[in-house]
């Protein structure tokens, strides 16, 4: 047998074993109901493999039927996209320390898209237009009041 058949076969093996270690770990998982994540089901994985090797996320990741599986039972199905949205509208709203606002904001403008970021700006300039209208209000009251 040549070394290309024999490494195809290993290949099928490690297929096959990842996808039934992937199902026996969700399982587990819905049993003692918790969360199936790559995490998790890493996790769980070496404590059910025989040999106590487990299964690496890219695995799942790279294995078709594996990735179908894991797809299937996790709970969480939005996109990344979406969820960066909602992460961006709570930090405008929620104001903390100048200084760990503005290390926030930049680590969150590192991971956004494009969109994310016009949005944000938008936004933001809305904020900007608020606190200007209200600061001109007050403004002139002030110069109501020390005219009289």
């Amino acid at each position: 047998m040549s070394t290309f058949k024999r490494l195809r076969g290993n290949n099928e093996e490690e297929k096959a074993r990842t996808i039934r270690l992937v199902i026996k770990s969700i399982k587990e998982l819905r049993r003692k109901k918790a969360d199936i994540t790559l995490k998790s089901l890493e996790q769980i994985s070496k404590t059910i493999d025989p040999d106590g090797n487990g299964i690496c996320h890219t695995a799942i990741l790279k294995n078709s039927e594996a990735h179908k599986e894991y797809s299937q039972a996790r709970k969480y199905r939005g996109s990344r996209a979406r969820r960066r949205s909602r992460n961006l509208d709570l930090e405008i709203e929620r104001p903390t320390f100048a200084k760990d606002r503005a290390a926030k904001e930049r680590r969150m403008m590192k991971s956004c898209r494009k969109i994310d970021i016009i949005d944000l700006y938008f936004r933001l300039l809305e904020r900007y237009e608020r606190l200007r209208l209200a600061h001109d209000e007050v403004s002139a009251k002030l110069i109501d009041e020390q005219s009289r």
